[in-house]
């Protein structure tokens, strides 16, 4: 927001005018989509009008881990993993939930990465 408003009310800017061309120019600075500069001039307009109004980061919050929530998926892949043994890695995860029976109560088609397995 604070790029946005800056982008808009430079002197001399590249962008000066209208919200959608200052929200689109730093969207793009950021490599976001178009739904993006919507959002950015949605929340500087709504931060005008109300200076205490600030909208909240939903980033990373619609991600809880399935493990979380399935007391059964976690306890098969707790066994897979002490069956190896003391020392475990990101692959190890990868083999136990790569198999048909876990992709399919995953709701996958393809295995999980080494990051999501991290």
């Amino acid at each position: 927001m604070v790029q946005v408003l800056r982008v808009y009310t430079a002197e001399g800017g590249h962008t000066k005018g209208p919200w959608m061309v200052a929200s689109v120019a730093v969207a793009k600075v950021w490599g976001k989509h178009l739904t993006c500069a919507h959002a950015l001039c949605k929340w500087c307009h709504t931060f005008i009008k109300d200076h205490h109004t600030l909208p909240k980061n939903w980033y990373g919050s619609w991600n809880t881990s399935v493990l979380h929530t399935d007391k059964d998926l976690k306890d098969e892949i707790m066994t897979y993993l002490q069956a190896i043994g003391k020392f475990i890695s990101a692959n190890d995860v990868i083999k136990c939930v790569s198999q048909p029976h876990m992709l399919e109560h995953l709701h996958q088609k393809t295995p999980i990465s080494v990051a999501t397995a991290c």
